[in-house]
């Protein structure tokens, strides 16, 4: 009989099975332990979020950490809390009483300011036998000398058509006519003669001369009245103040300061501006105001005086016929040179005839310098027409600006 070779523990095993059931010997039943495999799953579990409240823990030390450093880095930011008002005087209240007594202060300067005032008209004959005479145009002027023999009145010159005539109309509603007597043909202004022993006692002793204010020192805001015209239609009061007072504008041998007010203006408006004390600041010109601009505009009474002095006096405005502009800083940055640049020399002027073109710079005129229009203009008003006057100044060539001297006989303006 041969020996088992298999080892005694599968001997064993084999004959226990076979004890019990012989024929089922290859089978080997295995019974899993489900107790042990949830016991592990629980290690697992608690092994886990053991973990996740290590790492918890130590994030949240790291993030309290890391913002207290933050915090030491950030300053706090604070909003400027809105500070009180500073302690304001009481306004003073505005009833009707004081309201009514400033009107009628502002109507006293205006009827005072309102004797120098004349309305200059331009009469044209009817054959219609109802009315004679029709008024045609209209503009204000203000008088500003009694010469002893003539009332002479300052204003917009107007093209009067063949066979009519100039009519002023006084403050006291009295009518005289009156010539054209002087001219500057460049600003289009003029002085207005009306004889003395045509006015009678009464119209003489409502007149009065216009007292001449200053505009160069006229502030922003400043109050004005404007009297005459203003809108262009019959006579009207504007009160209103200076919105603009450094603008200039070219006109032929010179510039001129323009005041800007906030006062409702007529395309044709014309007048004179006053100041509260009643002097007159300005003359209303409508063609200097801003584009499409509602509101009254004018000259400076400053930049007119010398003009009216040499006009009342029967002098012709001297003249030599350029338009220019004056040389900004930004403008020499791009290599033009200091000194007023001719934007035109007009056509048959003692400049153009003198040999200055267009483009040149004009630097001086006899011993004086001249760089801006304003002492371009002041320097000419003190020539007399027919005198001979060098001017200097400056033409670009080929290499640049050179040197060059005219002499130029001084004209009028007529």
């Amino acid at each position: 009989m041969e020996e088992d070779s298999r080892p005694k523990e599968e001997q064993n095993t084999g004959d226990e099975t076979s004890g019990e059931s012989g024929e089922y010997s290859f089978l080997q039943e295995v019974i899993k332990d489900e107790n042990g495999r949830w016991r592990a799953l629980k290690k697992r579990w608690i092994r886990l979020v053991g973990w996740g409240l290590v790492f918890g823990i130590a994030a949240s030390l790291g993030f309290a950490w890391t913002n207290r450093l933050s915090s030491s880095r950030i300053k706090e930011v604070t909003i400027p809390k809105e500070e009180e008002a500073p302690g304001q005087e009481e306004p003073q209240e505005l009833d009707s009483e004081s309201y009514l007594q400033m009107q009628q202060a502002l109507g006293e300067v205006a009827k005072e300011a309102g004797r120098s005032v004349v309305e200059i008209r331009i009469l044209t004959s009817k054959e219609d036998w109802t009315e004679q005479t029709a008024q045609t145009h209209s503009i204000t002027g203000i008088v500003v000398a009694d010469n002893g023999r003539e009332i002479l009145i300052w204003g917009k010159t107007m093209a009067a058509a063949e066979g009519a005539s100039l009519q002023a109309v006084f403050s006291d509603g009295s009518k005289r006519s009156v010539t054209l007597k002087q001219k500057d043909e460049g600003l289009g202004m003029g002085i207005y003669a009306v004889e003395t022993s045509r006015l009678k006692s009464s119209t003489m002793k409502q007149l009065k001369v216009a007292v001449l204010g200053s505009s160069n020192f006229i502030q922003l805001g400043e109050p004005v009245l404007a009297l005459g015209s203003p809108l262009g239609d019959g006579q009207s009061m504007g009160v209103g103040g200076i919105m603009s007072k450094d603008n200039r504008v070219s006109r032929v041998d010179g510039s001129y300061g323009i005041l800007q007010t906030d006062i409702a203006a007529g395309e044709e408006g014309s007048g004179v501006l006053v100041n509260l004390k009643g002097e007159i600041v300005g003359v209303i010109d409508q063609s200097v105001a801003s584009t499409d601009s509602a509101l009254v505009a004018g000259y400076g009474i400053s930049d007119l005086k010398r003009t009216m002095e040499l006009l009342s006096n029967g002098q012709g405005i001297p003249y030599l016929g350029i338009c220019g502009l004056e040389v900004t800083e930004e403008i020499q940055e791009q290599g033009v040179p200091r000194g007023i640049y001719m934007k035109e020399v007009m056509p048959g002027s003692p400049a153009m005839a003198a040999g200055l073109q267009n483009g040149d710079i004009l630097t001086g005129i006899g011993t004086e310098k001249v760089t801006i229009l304003t002492e371009y203009r002041n320097c000419l008003l003190k020539l007399n027409a027919g005198e001979k006057v060098r001017l200097k100044g400056l033409r670009q060539g080929a290499e640049g600006y050179v040197d060059i001297e005219f002499e130029v006989t001084v004209g009028k303006q007529e």
